[in-house]
């Protein structure tokens, strides 16, 4: 069985350029679009800052596939996590102004349902499993903690508030936390995957300690394991060997199309890991 990557050149975020990639995205992957569907899309909003410097995702590539699904009828709902910073986040990484596309939502703010992750229970917004498709939009970056942070990683901001921050400290080892995000990702299933990759961040990211980095690209796939281990690899990563071991396992192959699929691009890698020695130690709620 093989499982569709699309890698797409996109330089710039111009609007016409953007809509153009992604329709050519969604076509190279066979990706339908049914009509009157309730659809989240989860961005990353990792902190409130503009979507220049890369850190975030651009509203613009949102903007784009918003008009899109409202061809199709779609209830649209934008919804993130920032770790308490979230409102602020909304309006400097430019997503509130698209309030006339879809509903806005912070995950701080919304009614959670517990999930049970083996030895863990989180909290999970319910709205999240009201929804008929989830879009999982994400920045290409580097990682202090995790190396890189793509698509898997950026499900970590369906968790609300400051839990994330006491997380990293609990899973300050490397496999532990993919394991815990990949868990995620079975219980948040989002069907379609895109990679905001024409800006990234390199070097000591996710955030401002990093360097702004212009990969120009756009990976787009139904399947979010898939696209990461491609987006890693242009990055210059040895993907997580967890991830190889998914996709054996169902025995799924993964086929990269797109005039970007020949495309590597090294990004400095992180210094070092301080995120343990950042966050302070607090117990979470575990199973008992």
């Amino acid at each position: 069985m093989s499982i569709k990557v699309s890698v797409v050149k996109c330089s710039k975020y111009d609007k016409e350029l953007i809509k153009k990639t992604l329709l050519n995205s969604l076509k190279n992957i066979d990706f339908k679009i049914k009509q009157g569907m309730n659809v989240l899309i989860k961005p990353n909003l990792l902190c409130p800052s503009s979507p220049e410097k890369g850190i975030t995702t651009h509203p613009i590539i949102i903007e784009e596939l918003c008009k899109i699904l409202k061809k199709h009828n779609s209830k649209i709902f934008i919804g993130d996590s920032s770790s308490n910073r979230t409102e602020l986040a909304l309006i400097k990484c430019g997503i509130k102004k698209l309030s006339k596309y879809a509903k806005i939502i912070n995950f701080d703010n919304e009614e959670c349902k517990n999930i049970n992750f083996k030895n863990i229970i989180l909290p999970i917004p319910k709205i999240i499993f009201d929804m008929d498709l989830i879009i999982n939009i994400s920045k290409m970056k580097t990682h202090l903690m995790t190396d890189f942070t793509l698509c898997i990683k950026n499900l970590y901001g369906c968790i609300p508030g400051d839990i994330k921050s006491r997380l990293h400290k609990t899973y300050s080892n490397k496999k532990k936390l993919f394991d815990l995000l990949l868990r995620l990702h079975e219980v948040i299933k989002p069907k379609l995957n895109i990679i905001d990759g024409i800006y990234g961040i390199e070097g000591d990211g996710p955030s401002t300690l990093g360097r702004l980095k212009k990969p120009g690209l756009i990976l787009t796939s139904k399947n979010a394991i898939a696209i990461d281990l491609v987006g890693s690899k242009i990055m210059g990563f040895t993907s997580e060997k967890i991830f190889y071991d998914i996709l054996t396992k169902k025995k799924e192959k993964i086929e990269v199309l797109g005039n970007g699929k020949r495309v590597k691009i090294n990004f400095k890698k992180p210094f070092c890991s301080i995120f343990p020695k950042i966050y302070p130690s607090v117990p979470l709620e575990t199973e008992n």
